[in-house]
């Protein structure tokens, strides 16, 4: 295992109050633990802009480890921020059962990130899987755990490296590490192709991400015509960075399940940051993508009400 990752974000350094409140509760849990008791703390970030929006709705993920797959519609939709908030989330407040006495414990979740801004800020490089490519070609073994960088919240993240993971290999990733986890989260990026495929064969849920735009909605079109029944039954349109004035594009297709998060300002200086929005307990994208996450994985996260709630 790398050393941990423990971004240098002090109160000092970040400007916006409940960001300060999400790094001091970030390196506290890095010193004591993921399972300690959260303090709570309030943001005023909810904007009078922000559009009432409904409640998501999403597929139930079934399995051992589920895999769930955020892949973007157009180039920085947000799939890199919601799969890392997913796997924080899930690691500081789900619950799993384990055992034959059937022991709560924390979830261990483990984040495949795409290159890019956030993984630059959370100080991620994708050259340890590289390597381990190079060195076992058409193979992927347990080995690959010891290659995480563990997150003071407790969930694993690894760096994908552009072009080198598709289908083939996020399916002998899963055989590989479906023993040590209990949720495995993709970050497709738009422009890895290989792994934008790979994860729609491959995952349990499907998570497209788009913006209230043309551009997202031609490919959520596309998605669409694309994808066999089965696997839009899986599928969530979540559509990002909502505002009230805005309006979805006629185009944008019909979805069984979608989810819609608001503009909060909050959440691209979380993300500069590499700070975890979805631990504010005042954040609208923060309870949408709780919702989300209960009805994705009801065997791992069950708490869906402030965050002050978390059993010690």
């Amino acid at each position: 295992m790398q050393p941990e990752v423990v971004t240098a974000l002090t109160a000092a350094t970040i400007a916006a109050a409940g960001i300060a409140a999400v790094a001091a509760v970030v390196l506290a849990l890095a010193a004591i633990g993921a399972t300690t008791r959260l303090p709570d703390w309030r943001e005023e970030s909810t904007s009078k802009e922000e559009p009432l929006l409904p409640r998501p709705a999403a597929p139930r993920t079934r399995g051992r480890a589920p895999l769930v797959a955020f892949v973007d519609l157009e180039s920085s939709a947000g799939a890199s921020s919601l799969a890392f908030n997913l796997a924080v989330l899930v690691a500081v407040r789900g619950e799993v059962r384990g055992g034959e006495d059937g022991d709560i414990r924390r979830p261990r979740s483990l984040c495949l990130l795409s290159e890019g801004q956030l993984s630059e800020a959370l100080g991620l490089e994708s050259d340890p899987w590289r390597r381990n490519l190079d060195q076992h070609t058409g193979r992927i073994g347990e080995d690959l755990v010891d290659l995480t960088v563990r997150h003071p919240s407790g969930c694993e993240l690894l760096c994908v490296p552009r072009g080198r993971v598709a289908r083939h290999q996020l399916r002998l990733l899963r055989q590989a590490v479906d023993r040590h986890y209990d949720l495995v989260v993709v970050d497709s990026s738009a422009i890895d192709r290989d792994l934008r495929e790979g994860a729609e064969d491959t995952a349990d849920a499907l998570i497209a991400v788009g913006l209230v735009s043309p551009r997202s909605a031609e490919a959520a079109v596309g998605l669409v015509e694309s994808e066999r029944p089965s696997r839009l039954a899986t599928t969530v349109l979540l559509i990002n960075q909502m505002r009230a004035a805005d309006y979805l594009p006629d185009e944008l297709p019909r979805f069984q399940h979608v989810a819609m998060l608001p503009y909060e300002h909050v959440v691209p200086e979380a993300d500069r940051r590499g700070l975890p929005w979805s631990l504010m307990s005042d954040s609208e994208c923060g309870r949408v993508l709780r919702d989300l996450a209960a009805q994705l994985l009801p065997e791992a996260f069950t708490v869906t009400g402030d965050v002050s709630a978390l059993p010690a």
